[in-house]
């Protein structure tokens, strides 16, 4: 749900997903407690980016035959904005989480962390590089 192509996303299944790593965030944040200042504010600011996703997916469920129709139509740019908030907040925060404990990132999921602005002789950061232009 985090880097599949929006086109190929079914609705019903984006909302349980974005549920399945709401539910693990909180877990986590659990586990912490007060433990971990550099952790918990991450994993805080993406469950709430969850918690928007689904009141928006709420929001456009409302009135229709459920979620199915209400992220196609005249509501499939309400629901891809949705979908692009929360990868591009994950993505912010993920990148964020990379450089500070040092964690690969795997490329599919590098797909949504925000693009360097890199000149020649830069250092790399745990963002992504543009492509080179052809």
């Amino acid at each position: 749900m985090l880097f599949t192509p929006m086109g190929a996303e079914s609705p019903g299944h984006c909302v349980h997903s974005v549920l399945d790593i709401r539910h693990f965030l909180t877990s986590e944040l659990g586990q912490l407690g007060d433990k971990d200042d550099d952790l918990a504010p991450h994993l805080r600011a993406m469950r709430a980016s969850c918690r928007k996703f689904l009141s928006s997916a709420g929001e456009l469920d409302r009135g229709t035959g459920g979620f199915r129709e209400a992220f196609y139509g005249c509501n499939e740019w309400a629901s891809n904005q949705s979908l692009g908030e929360l990868r591009g907040a994950f993505g912010v925060h993920i990148a964020i989480l990379s450089a500070k404990f040092g964690i690969d990132i795997e490329d599919d999921l590098a797909a949504i962390l925000p693009e360097a602005d890199l000149g020649p002789g830069d250092e790399a950061t745990p963002f992504r590089r543009r492509a080179p232009r052809r």
